[in-house]
């Protein structure tokens, strides 16, 4: 049996013997371990020393829902539909909502006049949730990137102005507790009037700057629309099949080198319209499946009209899908 003989924490580091072992660790980096026995039983050291306290473990504890791909429209009943799935996030209490892009169907390529009333009937119908909702932007709110644009590339809402100034500047971050989200803007004009996945420099200097800026104890959560790592693609079209660079972000590399020294622990991701969790070095990356599933004409490569809801516990992720009940109605329209 192991005897506790001393402990004393000066400053960020701790000091305890143990076992006859002098054990010297930096406070911060007990976060990060691997093993959650010997995590825990040093958090309980931690909080003993005064190093953090109770109550901070205790706020740490929050859960929230993350809803994406859900293609607001006057057509196909998208309005009951989305009623529908506010109706059950409400019924769940989460703390907050978080939407991961694709909000309405769609600014690309419609008038100004089109694309404006879209935005207006997603918020009107978003003041329905019960709790703060946070926005992350998809291709379909960027107003004029396609060969069938309704409008001039020169009006003054051309590209992502229409989403900053509806809703919110593409990327940017926020604090909830011990937790950082980060919101990117994965979107990016190419030579075809249309788009790619990429993180561009400026982005990721202000990324950079962001989490230098945080400091060591937050954990990370980053919100994307088009996934920075999926292995569905792979699954549905298979090893050696090129992957379109608008399904991913074609720098991900880059972008994941930029967040590995931080307390990276959960990517949120959306614009393939199924479910999935892969957990690579304790990151989950959820593809948050969709509301609209297959833009509202019934469920997507086996997944149901849904989304994704989270509690979290420390740096610990119960991440479950939520299938909210929708049934599609048969339409006459012609879409």
């Amino acid at each position: 049996m192991l005897q506790l003989v001393w402990i004393e924490r000066r400053k960020e580091v701790l000091f305890c013997i143990m076992g006859g072992v002098l054990y010297i660790y930096p406070s911060i980096k007990i976060f990060q371990m691997k093993n959650r026995i010997i995590r825990r039983f040093f958090l309980l050291i931690l909080v003993l020393t005064g190093a953090i306290s109770v109550k901070a473990q205790t706020e740490s504890t929050f859960r929230f829902a993350f809803l994406t791909d859900i293609h607001l429209q006057p057509e196909r009943h998208a309005c009951e539909g989305f009623s529908s799935a506010i109706g059950k996030v409400n019924e769940m209490k989460p703390d907050f909502v978080i939407t991961g892009g694709d909000l309405i169907m769609d600014a690309l390529g419609v008038s100004q006049r089109r694309a404006d009333s879209l935005y207006t009937l997603f918020l009107k119908q978003c003041q329905a949730f019960k709790m703060p909702i946070y926005h992350a932007i998809g291709n379909h709110e960027v107003f004029g990137w396609s060969k069938r644009r309704g409008q001039s590339a020169m009006h003054p809402e051309s590209g992502k102005k229409m989403f900053t100034n509806r809703i919110d500047r593409p990327f940017r971050s926020m604090d909830y507790l011990n937790w950082h989200f980060i919101f990117l803007d994965a979107t990016h004009a190419n030579d075809t009037l249309s788009y790619h996945g990429q993180i561009d420099q400026e982005q990721l200097k202000w990324l950079k700057d962001d989490l230098a800026s945080m400091g060591d104890e937050k954990f990370v959560a980053v919100i994307t629309h088009i996934p920075i790592l999926s292995a569905g693609v792979q699954y549905f079209i298979g090893n050696t099949k090129p992957i379109h660079p608008a399904e991913l972000i074609m720098n991900n590399t880059e972008v994941l080198d930029v967040l590995k020294p931080y307390h990276l622990k959960l990517v949120l991701q959306g614009h393939l319209h199924y479910y999935e969790k892969t957990e690579i070095d304790g990151v989950s990356f959820v593809t948050g499946g969709a509301v609209s599933g297959r833009w509202w004409t019934g469920p997507n490569q086996g997944t149901e009209e849904g989304f994704v809801f989270i509690s979290v516990q420390g740096d610990e992720l119960q991440i479950q899908y939520v299938d909210y009940g929708w049934t599609p109605i048969k339409t006459n329209e012609r879409e």
